[in-house]
């Protein structure tokens, strides 16, 4: 029965669409409330089933929860139910303030510093410290792309993942330490960022890459999978380059993925010597990307806690 049972969660599990979810949900409840199934199931299966097909890493899931709690995502979201409850004073007209105000607070740049100073905890590295440190490779994760670059006539790296390599090449010059580039995305019409990646540092950069990770599709997938490369090649420690408001969520996956991390962080998104002035209070597009930037990572942090969390059971 136990068998049975199992053998009918892999294949709920092997669904990709969101209509499957109600069904996941309902098997496992049952799963673990009903005794019988319970005693018969074990939790070893439990516990087999959800790391061999990570339930809670479903890819559309992801993205769905991503475009209704991200702005500018929730923002329009708020207003579209302001509007269709606007007849109720309280609530209609309620959301449709709040998001104004919201709207309007993540637009401001003194606002959008305060919010990104909380991601960015580590220091740029100075001349001191790369020459005492003691790493054994350099890996750089990507970004974005951008997608059929005219001027190109292909696929090329984003804006983010351009700022990236580039600092990734200067530390390789600063230390010599070997390169590795790390980002999936392939599908059959197009290449995987971490072949871009490589593509960019060497033909622009005069850089030699000496491995990519191109099959993840998170920053947890990228510090599993770099982890199991550079294992295999008695590597351990590493220098870890992202933008400083994205190394909170990366280091901690590359530390719990068994890789001693020094945080190199680029493109800083805060300026701790910048005096307040009236331009601070100023809306503009900047800010409220820099605001983006800065909700996205936090829901990031938050979302892998709770994956760690469904795990443990």
């Amino acid at each position: 029965m136990g068998s049975d049972l199992f053998a009918a969660l892999e294949q709920i599990a092997l669904q990709k669409t969101p209509k499957c979810w109600p069904n996941r949900i309902k098997l496992l409840h049952k799963c673990c409330t009903n005794a019988n199934y319970s005693n018969q199931l074990g939790a070893f299966h439990i516990s087999r089933l959800s790391n061999k097909y990570d339930l809670c890493s479903s890819m559309p899931m992801y993205m769905f929860l991503k475009s209704i709690i991200l702005p500018p995502g929730m923002l329009v979201f708020g207003l579209m139910l302001g509007i269709i409850f606007w007849h109720r004073p309280i609530l209609g007209r309620g959301l449709v303030i709040f998001v104004t105000l919201v709207t309007l607070l993540l637009s401001l740049p003194i606002v959008s510093d305060r919010l990104i100073q909380v991601l960015e905890p580590y220091p740029a590295l100075n001349d001191q410290q790369l020459d005492a440190i003691e790493a054994d490779a350099i890996v750089v994760l990507s970004g974005d792309r951008k997608t059929r670059a005219p001027e190109f006539g292909t696929d090329t790296v984003g804006s983010l993942t351009l700022q990236r390599i580039r600092y990734a090449a200067w530390l390789h010059r600063r230390t010599k330490l070997p390169l590795y580039v790390s980002g999936g995305g392939a599908k059959e019409d197009r290449s995987s960022l971490a072949h871009i990646m490589r593509e960019v540092l060497e033909d622009e950069f005069d850089v030699t890459v000496s491995g990519i990770e191109d099959e993840s599709g998170d920053t947890q997938a990228q510090a599993i999978n770099v982890s199991e490369i550079l294992s295999k090649e008695g590597k351990q420690h590493i220098l870890l380059v992202s933008h400083a408001w994205h190394l909170p969520r990366a280091i901690g996956a590359f530390h719990q993925a068994g890789l001693q991390t020094t945080p190199a962080p680029t493109s800083f998104g805060h300026h701790p010597k910048k005096s307040v002035s009236p331009v601070l209070f100023v809306m503009s597009a900047n800010a409220f990307q820099t605001s983006a930037f800065a909700v996205h990572e936090l829901f990031g942090i938050a979302w892998y806690k709770i994956r760690q969390w469904l795990s443990s059971f």
